[in-house]
């Protein structure tokens, strides 16, 4: 039984007798009970096998189609049934496999797309289309165009580096390759000497070995710095050869310090001179260039202009403009890291040179008496020198530093006034 909202607000029911769907009914909305549906007799679904092909059976009109082709093709069905319904699709392909075509057929639509790839021979694919609703089918066909023998690279070569001189060797490779009919691979080893501009078969001389083999071995040779090496693949059937990546070679230099520069003590004005040495191991060609500080800190260094040797000499010196001063040098080579020395320092001397010495001196009791001296330096700087006079009452067995009297730090000094206990007093001046 089954209620309307009136009847179930009362608790009442009527009969209803129920028919699948599929049988057919109509419902009496004026009945009761059981009359409320009516069986129209039987309904079976209809399937329409007259149906319409969007692309004709047969060849693919763009067969042959090269390695790399676009294709988009509609290979299902077309148009409306006989009731002008929209077509219900499902697609089965079969036949030959389309998996290594690099295309794709769609089951819902039947569209075959995708870009073609080819093997290296003429391949003709036979497949069927069957629409799985109406069991309506269409065979097709088409070709795709070989590229002939190919050499496919499946190892590269890569980047390698050497110290020029060192009597070692460096390798690339091993390359390898697979031919798409499995013909024998030859190598043959290439380098460019212009960035890849051009290329040249690799000899089997001058530093090299093996270069008609997977493997090339080249010398530190540094002439062969930034040259690139690549491997040509081929075989007796390919269409043409196959190329390796391109790899560069460093052969890179070292500077060894052989002589580090040390201090200079010259006695003003003299020149002082440090020295330093350097090498490579295949005996490159070193340059120089001797760097200064003159503020004391040994880090700010200024170039010296003209100072390109191993030895450099700094000219006529001077204790106050000279004293402390560091000294280094940066050495380079083509194809090296530039090294620089340890610094090395100037320390200048000088010495004083008495220009007029002090004289024995008669004085008389009761006055005073002077000595004198004068002096300049090495580097003519007299006004850096001092002056401590000293006194030996020991007949100049023992001395000390003037007590009394005045300049006793000075050029001249003077005595206190005298007595006879200040005869035969020694006097001499201690300059520094």
């Amino acid at each position: 039984t089954s209620s309307t909202d009136t009847q179930e607000a009362a608790a009442q029911s009527s009969s209803v007798a129920y028919y699948p769907v599929d049988t057919g009914v109509d419902f009496n909305y004026n009945g009761t009970g059981a009359t409320l549906t009516t069986s129209r007799g039987m309904f079976y679904p209809y399937i329409d096998t007259s149906v319409t092909w969007t692309t004709t059976a047969g060849t693919f009109a763009g067969s042959p189609y090269a390695n790399g082709a676009s294709i988009n093709l509609d290979l299902g069905l077309s148009g409306a049934t006989f009731a002008t319904e929209p077509t219900f699709e499902a697609y089965t392909l079969s036949g030959d496999s389309i998996g290594a075509t690099g295309l794709t057929f769609n089951t819902d639509t039947g569209n075959l797309s995708g870009t073609v790839t080819a093997d290296y021979i003429d391949t003709t694919y036979n497949f069927t289309v069957t629409e799985n609703v109406t069991g309506n089918a269409r065979s097709y066909t088409f070709t795709t165009t070989g590229t002939g023998v190919v050499v496919n690279i499946t190892q590269q070569p890569s980047p390698a580096s050497i110290e020029a001189g060192s009597g070692g060797t460096v390798t690339f490779g091993p390359v390898a390759g697979i031919s798409s009919d499995g013909s024998t691979i030859t190598f043959q080893w290439e380098f460019s000497s212009t960035g890849g501009a051009g290329w040249s078969n690799v000899p089997a001389s001058g530093g090299y070995q093996n270069p008609t083999t997977n493997t090339l071995t080249v010398d530190d040779d540094f002439l062969k710095n930034t040259y690139q090496y690549r491997c040509k693949l081929d075989t007796s059937t390919a269409v043409t050869p196959s190329y390796t990546n391109a790899v560069a070679l460093t052969v890179f230099r070292t500077i060894t310090i052989t002589t580090q520069p040390t201090n200079s003590t010259p006695i003003a004005p003299s020149a002082g001179s440090f020295t330093t040495g350097g090498s490579t191991l295949d005996g490159a060609v070193v340059t120089y260039q001797w760097e200064k500080s003159e503020n004391g800190d040994g880090i700010n260094y200024a170039t010296l202009s003209g100072a390109t040797t191993t030895t450099y000499n700094t000219g006529s010196t001077t204790y106050d403009d000279s004293y402390g001063d560091y000294y280094q040098c940066k050495l380079n080579a083509a194809g090296a890291s530039e090294v620089t020395t340890n610094p090395a320092r100037l320390f200048v001397q000088r010495t004083i040179n008495v220009t007029s010495q002090p004289t024995n001196i008669t004085g008389a009791v009761g006055g005073t008496s002077s000595f004198g001296v004068a002096a300049t330096t090495s580097d003519n700087d007299a006004g850096d020198i001092t002056f401590q006079w000293q006194v030996s009452i020991t007949s100049g067995a023992s001395w000390s530093s003037v007590s009394e009297g005045t300049g006793g730090t000075t050029a001249t000094y003077t005595t206190p006034t005298l007595t006879t206990a200040y005869d035969t007093y020694q006097y001499r001046c201690l300059l520094s």
